[in-house]
């Protein structure tokens, strides 16, 4: 068993005459564990080995093979140092030292208004959608006045179904594949621009599809009579009981006949 004892020992001082005693007792403790280590050092290159390290009340003794022990004994505690200055930036903008406001701003004062920059460049001609009526499907226009077809439709294929097309810039409604329409495309166009308080599809003609058959002079007529108290408050379930028989007295309807013009008003739609 070979062992090594390495005690390495860093310390820093600062020369002042008022430290001067501390100074040589320090190195005078330096000066006796060197001669120990070196005492140790020679021992272990003479053949010994450390058989046990153990520790005393002020340091610890070191026990070699041939019986020889060494103390080390721990150094004495230094003169405690004097508290550092702490230097901050206070949050009016001032330097603070250890607390204290002093006279030294810690920010510069606030710079003119610069010159307005110079204006962008234009933009790249966006991008847009536009449904044809020729073909059924969008039509792609590019940034650069380049038109292309997409493979999107937005046409329904379906020879029975009606399909819708609002524009917004000529204000109007383009109704497509509507029996007895203008042109291949059998178009119904409605202004929008102006008052158009309804629109309805009513199927009387048809059922589920199929053409019906109007037997309406084989069975009696019936008149159907629903009161309503004038100046009460009508629910959304007495508009749509009414409008079960008949589709045309929408709410807005029933409203205007409500309101009347005058006190011997009929209330008879």
């Amino acid at each position: 068993m070979v062992g090594a004892l390495v005690l390495p020992s860093a310390s820093m001082f600062v020369s002042c005459k008022d430290y001067d005693d501390d100074i040589n007792n320090l190195q005078q403790q330096i000066d006796e564990l060197s001669k120990t280590v070196k005492a140790i050092q020679d021992q272990i290159a003479a053949g010994s080995v450390i058989t046990s390290v153990t520790p005393t009340g002020n340091g610890v003794t070191i026990t070699l093979s041939n019986n020889k022990t060494f103390t080390i004994t721990n150094g004495k505690d230094g003169a405690a140092g004097k508290d550092g200055t702490a230097w901050t930036i206070g949050t009016d903008g001032w330097w603070y030292k250890d607390g204290a406001k002093t006279d030294f701003y810690a920010q510069g004062p606030k710079g003119d208004k610069g010159d307005t920059g110079a204006a962008g460049k234009d933009g790249t001609p966006g991008t847009w959608y536009e449904p044809d009526t020729q073909t059924g499907y969008f039509v792609k226009h590019n940034g650069d006045g380049t038109t292309e077809v997409t493979g999107t439709r937005w046409q329904v294929k379906d020879p029975n179904a009606i399909t819708a097309v609002k524009n917004d810039g000529e204000n109007t409604l383009t109704l497509y594949n509507v029996a007895g329409g203008a042109g291949d495309a059998k178009t119904v166009v409605i202004d929008l621009s102006s008052k158009l308080y309804a629109l309805q599809l009513n199927p009387v003609f048809y059922y589920q599809g199929l053409q019906a058959i109007d037997v309406a002079h084989l069975f009696g007529s019936n008149t159907t009579r629903i009161g309503l108290r004038r100046g009460t408050y009508i629910r959304q379930y007495e508009y749509d009981f009414i409008g079960l028989f008949a589709t045309q007295l929408s709410r807005k309807a029933v409203d205007m006949a409500m309101a009347g013009s005058g006190a011997d008003d009929e209330y008879q739609l």
